[in-house]
């Protein structure tokens, strides 16, 4: 963070906001279908680090609440996997 990012980072933890600022799904993709906007968070881990840190299962675990959250990975027979 730079200094002013950290300055309001801490005035919204002042007031009792926890500030979170990695862990972020890699994308986030949105389509209109049926007249209607559908919007997802997509994680993408390749084979070798197929594994979610603390800071990203935290997000991710935040994020689930308000919309889908998948982790695309390189396995053939388990391409998107929701959280």
């Amino acid at each position: 963070m730079n200094a002013l990012e950290k300055r309001i980072a801490a005035a919204y933890e002042k007031e009792g906001w926890t500030v979170l600022s990695s862990g972020w799904p890699d994308f986030l993709v949105h389509r209109e279908k049926d007249g209607k906007i559908e919007i997802q968070g997509v994680e993408v881990k390749p084979r070798n680090r197929a594994y979610l840190r603390q800071n990203q299962r935290t997000m991710m675990d935040i994020l689930c609440k308000v919309l889908p959250v998948y982790i695309a990975s390189e396995e053939p027979c388990d391409a998107f996997s929701s959280l």
